[in-house]
């Protein structure tokens, strides 16, 4: 990534007890936790299905314009790909898997689509425009106090019938006008 712009290849003794690479990454051993990626020269990098957690900048300023996800979910800091060629190409809205990653600032209503099934942990964190929530999943409580700070924030709606839906957890949401359970 950006701390190394040239490294080409970074190597881990097989014996090391902590760490393993593929050449391109550094991952922990005992956790999973993918901590650097090379910036890259190719246009694909493939996230191993041994990784369960993505750290804050291990893909800081990388080249790479695609990065394929294994089909399991994975844990992914804030800032893992801060300032990443992937990341800058994927537009306003960054959907990985079935996890809502990013949606842009300013605005007032956001419809989450059907396939997703869960909220990236930061993603409500400075969110201050947001009147309505349009969602198939029921927010989590970190998401609920993230969006607190919605003073505006007047109509939810829950698309997904099955969700369990704790209203007790909305009640700092003073300005709710509306809660649907579609």
């Amino acid at each position: 990534n950006d701390l190394f712009p040239e490294l080409e290849r970074v190597e881990v003794d097989p014996s090391n007890s902590a760490f393993v690479s593929d050449g391109r990454m550094i991952i922990g051993k005992r956790n999973g936790e993918l901590l650097y990626c090379l910036a890259g020269k190719g246009a694909c990098v493939e996230i191993p299905d041994s990784v369960r957690e993505i750290r804050d900048n291990a893909f800081y300023g990388t080249r790479y314009e695609k990065i394929q996800f294994s089909g399991k979910e994975t844990k992914i800091a804030g800032n893992a790909f801060r300032g990443s060629a992937w990341l800058k190409g994927q537009g306003e809205t960054v959907i990985i898997g079935s996890m809502l990653y990013r949606f842009p600032d300013g605005r007032k209503c956001l419809t989450v689509p059907g396939h997703v099934r869960k909220f990236h942990p930061d993603l409500f964190q400075g969110k201050r425009s947001l009147e309505r929530l349009e969602t198939p999943v029921v927010p989590g409580v970190r998401d609920i106090e993230a969006l607190d700070q919605y003073a505006s924030c007047h109509f939810l709606t829950i698309t997904s019938p099955a969700a369990p839906v704790n209203l007790v957890s909305l009640r700092k949401w003073q300005s709710l006008e509306s809660v649907t359970i579609a």
